[in-house]
């Protein structure tokens, strides 16, 4: 009889402790990032009453079952269920949700621990924080206020300051997790424009411009220019003969004497400069010659000062005979220009002109490997696909003091660069602050400085031993992982800009013409002028992603995600937070995303995975439980009153 006393009171205790954690739970029902818990119960021990014994032919006895009484129930479990929470939208920028496994990780002090509550904070030093106060942990860059490559200190409070080609996070090393700390003063440093890509369509069948020269091809390929061919922006070229251009390659005034292209019909004069980019090359105040098509687009110096680059394009008809694999080919003269407006300035006007132009088809440029050194730029021309066969980039003439036009041997240099991830070829414009040179740096700002004019990859180049001093057949191929040489008559990649028809026909005077379309744009560029911290939000990868005033956004630092082998194994430590334990396994980190993490939602929180209806089920079955335990008691107690009454 007083087995079922102890039995009832056991399963009483265990109906209060169900009860406790339905508490809990439906307590929690709005808790963001809760994780409701189950409880589960097992038998306690049992009586042995009766041992249980196999068959016996011999004796002709059957076998009988073991016959055991128990003594109650006992506590078995009581789990973490870890299933994925509702995602609700808060519109909160540093809110953040994990779908999937993972937890966030936080630090108070040394002791870490690990929520699956994304309500972050910051704090009055900018750390990023839970409601309790714990700092959340993540990757960052190396930060500091010192004087290193990636800071500035100005005056008594430096602001913190990124450069975003030099700011970089490994979250390979788990060593450098630590806390995440934004200050609301930092600030995205200027980028120097390194590249412009450009895209677009020049128009195949453009008629042939009226300033073009058909009879002087520009170092014996394609179709020559008569606009500034053999000009050194690094100085004003001045006639010392009736064909000759005297140009400046360097800082010693070392002279090149090569041929220059004419306009048919003038005679140039000795000793006087000459006024290209003009319909009388002679007369610097003739009316401006017109390109096919032109496009402008807004560049920045190493202060962040905007620059404005205008690009000029020339058709010059077709390759001529003999030149190259395919002698059927659309080319096309380019120059760049610093159009940038400068109140009184004599050179940066705003209008393309000879003294502010910084490269273009067949002009010399003091290159980056000395200050006498020369590039000259090539033409532009295409496959008959369309495809771009040659994208403008240079000869390297060598060191030339003195020489003869022609003199060579002239080498192919294919420039390129390659920026996060993407190589960008084609013809680099250098940017040199010295007197008299065109694309003048403002005070202050890095010189040299270039800029890769990314026209597209081409699929061949082919100056098919024309060059004077050039020995065999110096194809260059570069949009092909061998790097071997292309047929040019087959259909190639179509990267950048191409040479495909796209005008039409129309009636123009009276008279039906061709009227091309050629659409060719600068679509991308790298710079930008520096900004202030407005902002901060979370990606899909735990990336806290900085939104600065000038429009520009870089990921600043890496939320650590932990992930457990067994999660369940994980000890509730107060603050919606979890300790590790020996049973959860060791954590491990990753990004959002990777290594069986789930991903982020920023701007969202995980609600609490209770259900009431569930919960309040739950209840009911635990009160009639407790209930009918508590039955037992008073049957029990009854029962004992009948056996004492007996002897009454």
């Amino acid at each position: 009889m007083m087995g079922s006393l102890f039995s009832s009171i056991s399963g009483l205790r265990n109906h209060t402790t169900w009860m406790n954690v339905i508490g809990n739970n439906i307590s929690n029902v709005n808790t963001v990032g809760y994780k409701y818990q189950r409880v589960t119960f097992k038998e306690q021990i049992t009586q042995m009453m009766g041992a249980a014994s196999g068959a016996n032919a011999e004796s002709n006895l059957g076998g009988k079952n073991p016959q055991q009484m128990g003594l109650g129930a006992a506590l078995g479990s009581i789990d973490t269920i870890m299933t994925q929470g509702a995602i609700q939208t808060t519109g909160n920028p540093l809110d953040v949700a994990i779908t999937g496994e993972g937890f966030f990780t936080v630090k108070q002090g040394t002791d870490q621990y690990y929520t699956r509550a994304g309500n972050f904070y910051q704090d009055d030093a900018g750390n990023v924080t839970t409601a309790a106060g714990q700092i959340v942990q993540g990757w960052m860059g190396s930060l500091d206020r010192g004087g290193n490559t990636m800071y500035s200190v100005v005056g008594e409070n430096p602001e913190l300051q990124i450069r975003g080609t030099e700011y970089s996070i490994d979250t390979t090393d788990t060593s450098q997790i630590g806390n995440i700390q934004i200050p609301s003063d930092m600030t995205l440093a200027a980028q120097m424009t390194q590249f412009i890509k450009f895209s677009g369509n020049l128009d195949s069948n453009t008629p042939l411009n009226n300033y073009a020269d058909t009879t002087n091809p520009p170092l014996g390929i394609g179709t020559p220019t008569v606009l500034p061919s053999n000009y050194s922006p690094n100085g004003a070229p001045t006639i010392t003969t009736g064909s000759a251009i005297n140009i400046n390659v360097g800082p010693a005034g070392q002279n090149v004497n090569q041929t220059a292209t004419r306009v048919p019909g003038y005679t140039w004069v000795a000793g006087t400069d000459i006024a290209f980019f003009h319909t009388d090359p002679n007369n610097p105040n003739s009316a401006k010659v017109d390109p096919d098509h032109a496009t402008t687009i807004e560049v920045y110096d190493s202060l962040g000062n905007p620059r404005s680059l205008t690009i000029w394009f020339f058709q010059h008809g077709y390759d001529i005979a003999g030149a190259g694999a395919n002698d059927y080919r659309p080319v096309w003269d380019w120059y760049a220009f610093d159009t940038t407006f400068v109140q009184g300035d004599t050179i940066l006007t705003g209008e393309p002109d000879y003294f502010n132009c910084v490269g273009g088809t067949n002009i010399d440029m003091q290159n980056a490997n000395g200050a006498d050194e020369v590039d000259v730029y090539s033409c532009i021309w295409f496959n008959p696909d369309g495809s771009l066969a040659n994208n403008g980039d240079g000869w390297d003439l060598g060191v030339l003091p003195g020489a003869a036009a022609g003199a060579g041997p002239f080498t192919r240099t294919q420039h390129s660069q390659t920026i996060d991830g993407v190589t960008h070829y084609g013809p680099e414009l250098y940017f040199i602050e010295q007197t008299h040179a065109q694309g003048i740096m403002p005070d202050g700002a890095a010189s040299p400085w270039t800029i890769t004019l990314d026209f597209g990859t081409p699929n061949s180049w082919d100056a098919g031993g024309a060059l004077a001093g050039a020995t065999g057949n110096a194809v260059v191929t570069v949009n092909n992982i061998t790097n071997t040489q292309l047929d040019p008559a087959q259909p190639g990649l179509r990267d950048g800009l191409t040479g495909d028809v796209s005008g039409e026909y129309q009636t123009v005077g009276g008279v039906n013409q061709y009227v091309p379309n050629s659409n060719a744009y600068a679509k991308e560029q790298n710079g930008y002028r520096s900004g202030d911290l407005r902002g901060l939000t979370i990606d899909s990868t735990g990336g806290i992603v900085g939104d600065f005033t000038n429009d520009r956004s870089i990921t600043i630092a890496q939320l650590a995600i932990a992930t457990f082998a067994n999660p369940q194994g994980l000890s509730k430590a107060g603050d919606s937070n979890y300790q590790q334990t020996t049973n959860s396994g060791l954590a491990r980190f990753s990004t959002a995303g990777n290594a069986g993490s789930g991903t982020t939602v920023g701007g969202a929180l995980e609600a609490s995975n209770v259900d009431l209806s569930v919960e309040l089920t739950n209840m009911i079955i635990a009160q009639r439980g407790f209930e009918s335990n508590a039955r037992i008691i008073t049957t029990s107690a009854d029962m004992l009153d009948t056996l004492v009454n007996v002897g009454r």
